[in-house]
């Protein structure tokens, strides 16, 4: 909630004197715009007619600054798929990847590939290996590159065709980065428990890495909550850990869809997660 209301703030200012910002600070402002929106989208608290206000602001201000809109366009889908708003997904998504193919020297298209694979794979999880191809082709950045193999590989366990050195492989750089999650690579946790659950012996440390910094019921931790609920359930039934984190996500999920005015974020996390009710 924080980070979103000095966004805000840092938006006005902007607004107010475009051209005595200086160039730096500009920059690092425009970096924190598709990481503000993530975050309020995961925040019941904060009503989508505020988020909404938020991206009208940031296309008026780049339109004065001259930054990329890329990001802008990565928010829209975002908030597209949030929101269940199928029929405009499509649409959005080009959008993204033509602005992208016009300011790829101005943003890292990798990290914007990433983000598409963070936000389009609750709705196609079949699409994200494609999706994150060009990383692991392209991309000299090792955290890059782990998110990338991590990505592949979750995709391709969803399709029941995960090989096991695929699954070593992601381990083996967990272990590389000190079994770090933030220094491993923009990857949700739930990913990495699911392709871990694969191996004996990583689940217990990699469950305790995934929820050292993830506060009971903290919406912005939904996803590693449902998936720690999800490997504690099938893995540890009698770890007590499992039914209560369900039930955190299971609040979380149904505080979202009143804000949104539907059921879609309890409609997903019972379809990937706890499918048997």
């Amino acid at each position: 909630m924080a980070l979103v209301l000095r966004y805000e703030r840092a938006q006005s200012a902007q607004a107010l004197a475009p051209d005595g910002v200086d160039p730096a600070l500009e920059k690092a402002a425009a970096g924190l715009f598709l990481p503000v929106i993530l975050t309020a989208l995961d925040l019941p608290a904060i009503p989508l007619d505020r988020i909404e206000e938020i991206v009208t602001a940031e296309i008026a201000l780049r339109a004065v600054t001259g930054m990329p809109t890329t990001p802008i366009a990565v928010a829209e889908l975002a908030r597209a798929v949030h929101l269940g708003q199928s029929a405009e997904i499509g649409a959005l998504f080009e959008e993204v990847r033509t602005r992208l193919g016009a300011e790829a020297g101005d943003v890292d298209p990798f990290d914007v590939l990433l983000d598409l694979a963070r936000i389009l794979a609750p709705v196609d999880a079949t699409a994200v290996p494609g999706i994150v191809a060009g990383v692991l082709r392209a991309s000299n950045d090792p955290a890059q590159q782990r998110a990338a193999l991590a990505w592949t590989v979750w995709g391709a366990l969803q399709e029941g065709e995960v090989a096991d050195d695929a699954v070593a492989a992601v381990i083996a750089q967990l272990e590389e980065v000190d079994r770090d999650l933030e220094e491993f690579g923009d990857v949700p946790g739930s990913v990495l428990l699911e392709v871990a659950a694969r191996v004996p012996g990583v689940l217990g440390w990699l469950l305790d890495a995934a929820l050292a910094d993830a506060a009971p019921g903290d919406p912005n931790h939904l996803d590693t909550a449902a998936g720690a609920a999800r490997v504690l359930l099938d893995h540890a039934p009698a770890d007590e850990r499992g039914p209560r984190l369900r039930d955190d996500a299971r609040e979380i999920a149904e505080a979202l869809d009143r804000r949104n005015g539907n059921a879609v974020q309890s409609e997903r996390l019972r379809e990937r997660f706890f499918p048997e009710g």
